[in-house]
């Protein structure tokens, strides 16, 4: 009896399937459409690649986030610290290290655990950040005029930026909350996804206010925080 070595096919035919209450995504169609196993796995390493870049850009942000609200004193002003022999704020970093840690765990041990959570928050805060664009010029008119103070047809353009913004970003909320062909495909995630979204700026409002209250009672106002840019 002899045998013959079964050649590897790299472009034999692909055979995927769905079921028939889920939505085929853009990916799925562009690898069923090319008959190829290389667009696949093409597809799969740039998920790879992309979570590799997205997390150490999330420590930067998380440590950038903490080393502001420090000097603002909303949170305990340690994790603002910057080490004179690192000359990085080494608290921030370790807080940031063990709760990324601690959501790395969550994200592959529990079956409601999303990143869409942390996405929505996102477009939520960010959505915030515009509605304070569109007011800055006109609530603090000369720290915005000696920024530079650029308007379009008469408009500051800091202004038309942040309709843009919650416009664009509004959509997307939108769509992610009533749409049921968008939020159904996030299947067992959604429920809990979309809690953390309403949850975070929640939360936040009631952080900062609990830290307004206390520095108030030690004589320090935060609100003098804002009334001009911070330095770089």
């Amino acid at each position: 009896m002899s045998f013959r070595p079964v050649p590897l096919q790299i472009w034999a035919p692909a055979r995927p399937g769905l079921p028939e209450t889920r939505t085929p995504g853009f990916h799925f169609i562009v690898s069923s459409l090319t008959h190829t196993v290389i667009v696949p796995l093409i597809i799969g390493i740039r998920f790879v690649f992309w979570a590799l870049l997205r997390t150490p850009r999330s420590e930067l942000q998380a440590t950038r986030y903490m080393l502001t609200w420090a000097r603002g004193r909303s949170v305990p002003r340690r994790l603002g610290d910057v080490s004179e022999k690192y000359h990085t704020p080494v608290a921030g970093i370790v807080l940031a290290t063990i709760t990324g840690e601690i959501a790395l765990i969550a994200l592959v041990t529990v079956a409601q655990a999303s990143l869409l959570g942390a996405l929505l928050a996102q477009i939520a805060a960010f959505i915030l950040v515009s509605i304070a664009g569109i007011v800055f010029p006109y609530r603090l008119k000369a720290t915005w005029e000696s920024a530079g103070g650029c308007r379009l047809f008469g408009i500051p353009t800091v202004t038309l930026a942040g309709i843009g913004g919650v416009i664009v970003l509004g959509a997307f909320v939108y769509e992610f909350l009533f749409n049921p062909t968008i939020n159904a495909t996030f299947a067992v995630t959604r429920q809990l996804s979309l809690i953390f979204m309403i949850s975070v700026p929640i939360i936040g409002a009631i952080w900062y206010a609990v830290a307004y209250y206390l520095n108030k009672q030690r004589g320090v106002d935060l609100a003098l925080a804002y009334r001009e840019l911070p330095p770089e």
